[in-house]
């Protein structure tokens, strides 16, 4: 343990808790080692998973990023069961330290480090799921999301070799109902549901209204119960 507070500790005492100022957006595909979110679409009144990425060239053993998330959209309430270590680039028997903490602007510092001192597997990839709500008022659009102050730590050179300052993302929200996405709940919708069914028209992301991972008769009564008020 306190080899993981050691490298927590060195990676903030490099880079810091507080946010840095805005900053233009680090395209990617020009870095070699950081951390960055796939873009993802939602629905308003819903939750939705980022998948933190990372990539690397070097042997990671640990990394830093501070989440800022835009207006409508925020962790969910239970934090512990809403951040989550994937094991797509580690394993089982491996044990990370997961640490996190929320500033007053509503950002979210995360940390992550091996007990072992022992490095990610691959070279890109999933290192960590955060489960976000989006709240039922939310316009619809895309939004931007970003990942500020992200720090790895290279298992050769302990505590921190690779800083990026700012990467963007997107969240793109469509309103709850609105499956042929014309921005409101109707008739229309409906219809489009119909059509899935029937298969005159391809399903999209807005197709499964009640969350049961299937476009049917119960997305019609989701979506007339969105039109009634009751939902």
């Amino acid at each position: 343990m306190r080899t993981v507070k050691m490298i927590l500790v060195a990676i903030a005492a490099c880079f810091g808790m507080s946010l840095t100022a805005h900053a233009e957006a680090t395209d990617v595909t020009t870095v070699d080692n950081t951390v960055y979110i796939e873009p993802l679409t939602a629905t308003t009144g819903k939750t939705a998973v980022l998948s933190i990425r990372m990539k690397n060239t070097v042997e990671v053993e640990g990394l830093q990023f501070a989440l800022v998330l835009p207006e409508g959209v925020t962790v969910v309430e239970q934090p512990d069961s809403a951040i989550c270590l994937s094991y797509e680039r580690t394993d089982s028997t491996s044990v990370y330290a997961l640490e996190y903490a929320t500033a007053d602007d509503g950002s979210l510092t995360v940390f992550v480090a091996s007990h072992e001192r022992r490095a990610f597997s691959g070279n890109d990839g999933e290192v960590l799921t955060i489960k976000v709500q989006v709240a039922k008022g939310t316009i619809p659009g895309t939004y931007p999301i970003y990942l500020r102050d992200i720090a790895l730590a290279d298992s050769q050179e302990v505590p921190a070799s690779y800083y990026t300052q700012e990467v963007e993302s997107s969240i793109t929200v469509y309103l709850h109902g609105d499956v042929n996405l014309d921005g409101e709940v109707g008739i229309g919708d409906i219809v489009a549901v119909t059509n899935i069914m029937a298969g005159t028209e391809n399903s999209n992301y807005n197709g499964d209204v009640n969350d049961d991972h299937e476009v049917g008769i119960g997305d019609i009564v989701a979506i007339t119960n969105i039109m009634a008020g009751v939902e």
